[in-house]
């Protein structure tokens, strides 16, 4: 373990080795032909279009301002 005053020659680099990383696990096979299976939908998932999204953006900046200036108006104005 590298100490906290510990001084190192080589510009203030830690020396690294991939090798450490190496393991079984990393030069097992993946089987490609599992990937192309679709998975099932999910019950609770969304699936919302762009025009959906923008749609749903003005709605709640129009919501947003009516607010903005039923206050402004309720407040200030004698």
């Amino acid at each position: 373990m590298i100490q906290a005053e510990e001084i190192r020659k080589g510009q203030g680099e830690i020396p690294f080795s991939p090798a450490i990383f190496e393991t079984k696990a990393s030069h097992r096979k993946t089987d490609v032909g599992a990937a192309d299976v679709a998975q099932p939908a999910r019950s609770n998932e969304l699936n919302l279009s762009g025009s959906q999204v923008l749609a749903g953006m003005s709605m709640l900046s129009v919501i947003g301002f009516s607010l903005w200036a039923l206050l402004k108006l309720w407040l200030f104005e004698k």
